[in-house]
């Protein structure tokens, strides 16, 4: 058993971005395929149709970078169909924290799930009109991918650093009742490599 990093790479009209998950694994191909599925599985749902998820790259840690990591090749579309109306702002995502035994939180954000008419506040101080259907779903596929690393013997996991080297084991997670804005400058979010 290792740990692993699965970045799932998705893709926008042209601008890639990426959501990271430590996970403790055996690192076989038969166990890593099926996690990359489940995470496929999971973000498709709170994924707007226009984006696609491309791939799946799965790597220990550290990551060694450049050709060190086996790709899972997917190409598929997310679920939301928002019938053409204008996407919230990249910045404004779904928000999911992540909680261990010791107390520690951790953070996941997802971008391309929003429209505009479901959020208000701009950047500074985001909420929802109302409650967005997504949401529920966000709930159920984490709950469902969370299982599904637990069946296959796997563990997601947060706080990965110098002194605990393969993270704390995701215990719970909760859906925050308002988006969060993340700079679009981050490091994982626009990745597409410079002309």
């Amino acid at each position: 058993m290792a740990l692993y990093t699965f970045d799932v790479w998705k893709d926008m009209a042209g601008w890639q971005f990426c959501n990271r998950y430590h996970i403790f694994a055996s690192g076989g191909s038969d166990e890593q395929g099926p996690i990359a599925n489940a995470l496929v599985d999971a973000e498709k749902e709170w994924l707007e149709d226009r984006a696609t998820i491309e791939k799946v790259n799965v790597a220990p840690v550290p990551d060694p970078g450049g050709g060190g990591f086996v790709p899972y090749l997917f190409g598929v579309t997310g679920q939301l169909n928002f019938s053409g109306n204008p996407q919230a702002p990249p910045e404004i995502c779904l928000w999911v924290s992540m909680r261990a035994s010791s107390g520690l939180l951790g953070r996941k954000s997802y971008r391309c799930g929003l429209v505009n008419t479901q959020v208000q506040g701009g950047t500074q101080k985001p909420r929802y009109v109302g409650t967005p259907a997504v949401l529920t779903a966000l709930a159920t596929e984490f709950t469902t991918l969370l299982e599904t690393i637990d069946g296959l013997g796997a563990s997601l996991r947060i706080g990965v650093d110098d002194v605990t080297p393969t993270g704390r084991v995701v215990e719970s997670f909760s859906v925050r009742t308002r988006p969060i804005a993340v700079k679009v400058n981050k490091a994982w979010y626009n990745r597409t490599p410079a002309p």
